[in-house]
């Protein structure tokens, strides 16, 4: 599976995944996947050359993917 993967299918998943945060049933599990793939590509990216769109797809990914355990937090401290 290793020689499977594709870094930029990988960014591009997280990216999706990230926006689809505000899917209220769905917005932890694609919330993980989005951290999952994000940070997945961003390991292996640093053998590509050119990588810093994929990086930044997948960083807005992880950073999309974060926010609905953020909003849960801050909902649970109120």
């Amino acid at each position: 599976m290793e020689e499977d993967f594709d870094p930029k299918q990988s960014a591009f998943v997280s990216l999706i995944f990230g926006l689809f945060f505000w899917v209220h049933l769905f917005n932890f599990a694609l919330g993980a996947l989005a951290i999952f793939f994000g940070v997945r590509t961003i390991r292996r990216m640093k053998v590509q050359k050119d990588r810093r769109k994929y990086i930044i797809m997948a960083a807005i990914g992880i950073l999309l993917g974060i926010l609905p355990f953020l909003f849960s937090l801050v909902k649970l401290s109120m």
